[in-house]
């Protein structure tokens, strides 16, 4: 007998497109015609030109060699050299290994003073009472003794620690301050953070002319440069990020929702190479376009890639010709190491002081964040009645551990906070009737005095460095590899903006019930 037969069923659900007329997706028809018009005449489209397609380039090209101090701009990335700092060479290992060989000359009292102590993983494994190498050499013991023999002579410290920021000179063209840094965050170094001080710099150096081909731009995520080529849907332009080996965001944008088919790009030709020589540089150099000429499909005679008009731009740096480009060796993928010191600061216009506040200081956390910024739990306690409860008069509710305040105050550079410190009124001396002892000042380099002067002792810092909303101190270690593929290691020191300052939550003339 023939086994009996089955039949399934099923629903299957399938998209259709709502709209059957094609004509409507062809129009690409825009909400404001009149801001496309207007972007169009910003970026010279409207002149006219019946140009076709690109094809070759005819680039005429000067070059500039740069120079920075401690530096090599050919070989290394910038930023190892802009932000090292004087303790860049001091990594964990060395500090235990110069710790160890200096420890016989150092007293049992300088020993405990110098105890590296705690340290992150994977480092807790290491005693705490290890001498730290980098403690003595701050406080300038010993200087001379054989242990600091491979210690390197500290770079120049680019880093203001009135404005939060880096400052630098470079030379161009054998031109001492040709070019100008002035307030880096910190991070990668680009071709828009210089600006030059001479416009008719290098005017008579020699120039080049090579001829290159003609691309259409293209990026991850662009759409097909033809309205009815159909598009891949996994692909979302407005989740993919701005990358840095790619034209910047706003001209993204532009491409994006104006005529994103219309752009051409062409790359800068590299310098000639003589004859049984090492190929020249390509970084490390003031490039300027002299004078670019196309030659399109239609045969004809080539014409003049013309500069925007006068006063225009979309990009551009200050100081320097129209056409100019610096190019820097880049730090591609740099290993960021953990967080060694995190500090937040802001003005607190409730106290009418601003507030720096350490959260991490050489690895380990020392505030927790919810602490830090809410400081609730200093004064939950207080106000605290009953009939049974005698109460204490206190000036002010205790100050979270590790807040270091600054005062307004006028001084010969203007207006400058100016780091203080405050009483302990936890003290059992205050409770004895004697004066509250200072509290002690700051541990994080960041926020502490000078090189080599105790911290927490003359910090100043310009009001104009300091936001209400507040921002983020970080200092980590770095590391990349120059051109030639030599490790290249420094500490980074960085900051950034945040959505809120800390609150110190600070009571003043307070009853405090007594146990």
């Amino acid at each position: 007998m023939a086994p009996p037969r089955f039949w399934e069923y099923y629903t299957r659900l399938e998209p259709e497109r709502p709209n059957l007329d094609l004509a409507e997706g062809l129009t690409a028809r825009v909400a404001d015609p009149t801001w496309f018009l207007a972007r169009q005449w910003h970026l010279g489209e409207q002149h006219g030109e019946d140009t076709s397609t690109p094809v070759v380039v005819e680039v005429e090209v000067r070059r500039l060699a740069i120079e920075q101090e401690g530096g090599d701009p050919v070989k290394v990335p910038p930023e190892g050299v802009l932000e090292a700092g004087p303790e860049s060479w001091w990594t964990i290992a060395r500090r235990l290994r110069v710790g160890r060989q200096i420890a016989a000359r150092l007293s049992p009292a300088e020993r405990a003073q110098h105890a590296i102590g705690e340290l992150p993983a994977p480092y807790d494994i290491v005693d705490p009472a290890s001498v730290d190498g980098l403690a003595v050499w701050r406080e300038r013991l010993h200087p001379g003794d054989a242990a600091f023999a491979g210690v390197p002579v500290p770079p120049a410290d680019r880093w203001s620690p009135e404005t939060l920021t880096y400052d630098d000179d470079f030379a161009a063209d054998g031109v001492e301050g040709a070019l100008v840094l002035r307030g880096h965050d910190g991070g990668p170094l680009d071709w828009y953070s210089v600006d030059g001080t001479d416009p008719g710099l290098g005017a008579g150096a020699p120039t080049t002319t090579t001829r290159v081909l003609a691309s259409r731009l293209s990026w991850p995520g662009a759409p097909h440069p033809r309205w009815w080529q159909i598009e891949d849907h996994r692909v979302d332009w407005a989740g993919e990020g701005p990358d840095r080996s790619h034209m910047a965001t706003v001209l993204l944008l532009e491409l994006l929702t104006g005529h994103g088919d219309d752009w051409f790009t062409f790359p800068v030709p590299d310098p000639p190479a003589e004859r049984d020589h090492e190929p020249p540089p390509t970084t490390g150099q003031v490039v300027e376009l002299v004078t670019t000429s196309v030659l399109d499909d239609m045969g004809g005679e080539p014409w003049a890639l013309a500069p925007p008009l006068p006063g225009w731009s979309l990009f551009r740096t200050a100081g320097l010709r129209v056409g100019t480009l610096i190019v820097w060796p880049a730090a591609v993928t740099p290993i960021a190491g953990p967080v060694l010191d995190r500090v937040v600061l802001a003005v607190d216009e409730d106290t009418d002081l601003a507030w720096a506040v350490e959260l991490t200081v050489d690895g380990k956390p020392v505030l927790p964040d919810a602490e830090n910024l809410r400081a609730r739990a200093q004064v939950e306690g207080l106000g605290a009645s009953g009939a049974s409860h005698g109460f204490d008069y206190a000036p002010s509710s205790p100050l979270p551990q590790h807040w270091h305040p600054y005062r307004l105050e006028e001084t010969d550079a203007g207006r400058t906070y100016v780091q203080g410190l405050v009483p302990d009124l936890n003290d059992p001396a205050r409770l004895a009737g004697q004066a509250a002892p200072l509290r002690p000042g700051p541990v994080s380099t960041l926020i502490g005095g000078a090189h080599g002067e105790p911290f927490g002792v003359g910090h100043r810092l310009r009001p104009t460095a300091l936001s209400n909303q507040g921002l983020a101190l970080e200092r980590r270690f770095m590391l990349a590899r120059t051109t030639d593929g030599t490790p290249l290691l420094w500490i980074e020191r960085s900051r950034h903006p945040l959505n809120g300052g800390p609150a110190s939550w600070l009571r003043f003339d307070v009853l405090t019930a007594r146990p």
